[in-house]
């Protein structure tokens, strides 16, 4: 069947794709590919994951601010965090007891090139996310080009320099999100269990996994975080999960800008509205791929795709503003059909690197208060999402199937 938009000459991809390569490779580098000099320690966003570390080695809640407390009393050293409290689940904890291997002073280097090697690996896998095999000029083209779009977003140079794992969690989530839309549903499953008990984020993309019945997915993320929170319980026998999901939920609920609040105070209601349409652009697609038959990549894709959407406005829409790193994953999973080399692919990505480049993406270092300046990155984002939703849904079986 002939492609449904014209496709690039082959020459004019090659040089496209070596292009685009070396400048991602270029602005990735001058952004997060070398640590500053004067990087004295990891900042103190991490700091609950260290000190969660070393209170499951001593068997002591890592939850609990008084034990982190105490324990920065006696391990911690430079900057003292203002205020301790575990915002990543307790499984975190246990992810990072190997972090106490290292003393804080000297975690600063490490952290910042383990992040920049995730942010790397999340663009050279991203154009996976298309759903198909992505070989020669392609990759070239969508990798280079979410190199480029990684390395402009304004928020990925403060992520580094206050110690977050938002870099590793974006890894974790676009590797388990090219894995399910490649149809490696186990191997997906175990990613995104992983990249859940680091961080709660990444278990989003199992959502296109339940609405495409890709049980294995589901079955391997149930194993694998099955065993991250025994061996947790195992060493905090007090542990309660449901603590955690109340953490969370109230970020994601009341952790919002208490100064000038967005939208008349309507943006904290955002997840009815951001829910509402993942769950209706999903039986949508159910429902167009003539159910139960076997449905397309393209569509196992787009159901990947809004899932990541749905992560972008809840996640990234809230308070401080450096969570809106978390949109990154919908933004390579919209570029990566570039892929294709469809005119119109390769528009839309380029739309996407003038709009992470605009005025629009600037981090308000003098208001970290404020959420406004991800609104327009995530209504993008959104509108980009439902329309590749739409496309997807409208293709005919034989095309899906491809």
């Amino acid at each position: 069947m002939p492609s449904p938009t014209p496709r690039v000459p082959a020459a004019v991809q090659w040089a496209l794709g070596v292009a685009a390569l070396l400048i991602g490779v270029a602005l990735a580098w001058r952004a997060f590919g070398q640590p500053p000099a004067d990087l004295a320690g990891p900042g103190p966003d991490v700091a609950p994951l260290w000190l969660g570390g070393w209170a499951l080695w001593k068997g002591l809640d890592p939850a609990d601010p008084a034990v982190q407390q105490w324990l920065w009393d006696q391990k911690g050293s430079g900057m003292r965090p203002g205020q301790f409290f575990m915002p990543y689940p307790a499984t975190a904890a246990l992810l990072a007891m190997p972090l106490a291997y290292v003393p804080w002073d000297q975690l600063g280097r490490p952290l910042w090139l383990g992040c920049a090697a995730a942010l790397a690996l999340a663009a050279l896998v991203a154009p996976a996310l298309s759903g198909r095999r992505v070989s020669g000029p392609g990759w070239l083209l969508a990798a280079g080009a979410g190199l480029s779009l990684l390395s402009l977003l304004d928020v990925v140079r403060h992520s580094l320099e206050i110690g977050q794992i938002n870099a590793l969690v974006v890894g974790i989530t676009v590797l388990g999100g090219a894995l399910l839309a490649r149809d490696r549903p186990v191997l997906a499953g175990a990613v995104l269990a992983l990249g859940a008990g680091l961080k709660l984020f990444p278990g989003v993309v199992l959502l296109a996994a339940v609405a495409r019945r890709r049980w294995w997915a589901l079955g391997t993320a149930a194993l694998v975080g099955g065993a991250i929170a025994l061996a947790t319980a195992r060493l905090n026998p007090g542990w309660n999960p449901l603590d955690d999901l109340g953490r969370a939920w109230l970020q994601v609920t009341i952790g919002q800008a208490h100064r000038d609040p967005p939208l008349w105070d309507l943006w904290k209601h955002r997840g009815l509205v951001f829910g509402a349409l993942t769950l209706g652009s999903l039986v949508w697609l159910r429902a167009r791929a003539g159910e139960p038959a076997p449905v397309g990549r393209r569509r196992l894709a787009a159901a990947v795709l809004a899932s990541l959407a749905f992560g972008a406005g809840e996640a990234g829409g809230l308070a401080p503003p450096h969570e809106v790193l978390l949109v990154a994953p919908a933004l390579l999973a919209l570029l990566a059909p570039a892929a294709g080399g469809g005119w119109r692919d390769l528009a839309v990505a380029a739309a996407l690197l003038v709009l992470v480049w605009s005025p629009l993406d600037r981090y308000p270092a003098d208001d970290l208060f404020s959420q406004d300046h991800g609104i327009w990155l995530i209504a993008a984002v959104w509108a980009l999402s439902m329309w590749r939703v739409a496309l997807a849904g409208r293709a005919p079986p034989s095309e899906a199937r491809s």
